[in-house]
């Protein structure tokens, strides 16, 4: 599937949107910029399961991001919900639940849903933990999302 020239909308998608989501929203930006793909070519969103509308991203999700080298947003969370399913190309899930989630919401957006790392792992929750573990989460989301991309064929020149 490659999207060179095409928009496209893509999605994460974790609990509370506030802190896996949100840097995996932010990684993805910086990742597209970087590349050198127009901004408006490419729509990121990210949502919550279980999230509030409005809530800033943890603070330790600032310092993970700034520790990539990339600048933080003014993030607000959301809810996931069915029209940002309808209406998103490629759903990243953080876990297998959030997939099930995802399938219980809109089952035919279960066939653009997939979990965010390519060897099929869950990304652990590191709400609570200290910054260290930010870090490494966005380190490994970076990875996993620069893969993903690569996939859909974004990252190329």
């Amino acid at each position: 599937m490659t999207h060179k020239s095409d928009k496209i909308q893509i999605l994460f998608v974790c609990t509370g949107n506030t802190c896996r989501s949100p840097m995996a929203q932010a990684i993805a930006r910086d990742l597209l910029k970087k590349a050198g793909r127009p901004e408006a070519q490419t729509i990121i969103e990210s949502a919550g399961t279980s999230a509030y509308r409005g809530m800033p991203a943890s603070p330790q999700v600032a310092g993970a991001l700034e520790n990539l080298g990339i600048a933080p947003d003014a993030h607000q969370s959301q809810p996931l919900t069915k029209q940002l399913l309808a209406q998103s190309d490629a759903i990243y899930a953080m876990s297998d639940w959030h997939l099930r989630e995802i399938a219980a919401m809109d089952p035919q957006a279960s066939a653009r849903a997939q979990l965010v790392d390519p060897e099929g792992n869950d990304v652990p929750d590191p709400v609570g933990l200290p910054q260290e573990v930010y870090n490494q989460t966005a380190k490994s989301l970076n990875r996993m999302i620069t893969r993903q991309l690569n996939r859909l064929g974004l990252l190329e020149p």
